[in-house]
């Protein structure tokens, strides 16, 4: 039997489970941010995906803590842009 979930009035944590159940495995992206004062801050993405490859194309989603603040990545203005391939 197939299970329908209305995304505007279910609780956010059902609608995360059930996004994070459609990809898997899910890989991880690693977004690093550098702060107007300086600070280096690293942090790991599970939304995030190539758009486009020409033009180069890379998005992420940044959600809101629990408490409905901002995650230091939101905050922090992208200064410069860096790609680089781990392996």
């Amino acid at each position: 039997m197939a299970k329908f979930i209305d995304c505007d009035s279910a609780e956010a944590r059902d609608v995360y489970k059930l996004l994070i159940s459609i990809v898997a495995p899910r890989p991880i992206g690693w977004i690093s941010t550098v702060s107007e004062n300086g600070v280096s801050n690293l942090a790991p993405f599970s939304f995030f995906n190539m758009m486009s490859m020409n033009p180069a194309v890379f998005a992420f989603s940044a959600s809101l803590f629990s408490d409905l603040s901002k995650k230091d990545s939101l905050l922090r203005r992208f200064h410069r842009v860096k790609f680089r391939h781990l392996e």
